[in-house]
């Protein structure tokens, strides 16, 4: 599977270190160079951490690794959308405006199948995927901190999101080696 992250702060890291343990080809996308070269080392040395607890799932911290490619451009990532994508997981700042933007515009560039998950740890899916064409495929997955060590993530899709999608994502969490909460309606906090 090709998974798209969007922002390499500490959640975006955590989560390229999930996917890529689970052996998911990994795209860390964010337009500040600088960022990414930071979240490559700390990506390293929490791989390094994770080894030294035997967390890595039977593999080496450099074959994980590798599977961790970086982007910096829109352009790049424009490409690797026409090139296919089946998941993207964003984790920009809690910030209603910020999401509402990227929401939208990932509504016009992603791939038509890729389903589309938020890491927000407070803002529901309905706040930032109103106006999309193709809300229907997008959802919440709040990982519960922290997510490499503590495999939980809640589960949270919009009053229109389409169940299939929400079924997708519970198994899609799952193959990733979490443990899916799903919340049947969209809740003030979460679980």
């Amino acid at each position: 599977m090709r998974v798209v992250i969007i922002g390499s702060g500490l959640i975006g890291r955590c989560w390229s270190v999930i996917y890529a343990r689970a052996k998911q080809d990994v795209f860390l996308f964010d337009t500040m160079s600088s960022m990414l070269e930071i979240a490559v080392k700390e990506i390293d040395l929490q791989l390094g951490q994770l080894n030294q607890f035997d967390l890595l799932f039977n593999q080496t911290p450099a074959e994980i690794l590798k599977r961790v490619q970086t982007i910096d451009t829109i352009e790049k990532l424009h490409e690797l959308f026409r090139q296919g994508i089946d998941h993207i997981q964003e984790c920009i700042p809690e910030d209603i405006q910020m999401k509402t933007k990227l929401f939208l515009q990932l509504d016009d560039i992603a791939p038509a199948n890729a389903l589309i998950a938020s890491s927000s740890s407070c803002i529901m899916p309905s706040k930032f995927t109103e106006n999309m064409k193709t809300r229907n495929r997008c959802i919440v997955a709040h990982p519960i901190n922290p997510p490499t060590t503590i495999p939980l993530v809640e589960i949270i899709g919009a009053p229109w999101t389409d169940p299939a999608f929400v079924d997708l994502a519970m198994e899609r969490y799952r193959s990733f080696g979490m443990e899916p909460i799903r919340l049947k309606k969209e809740v003030d906090g979460f679980v």
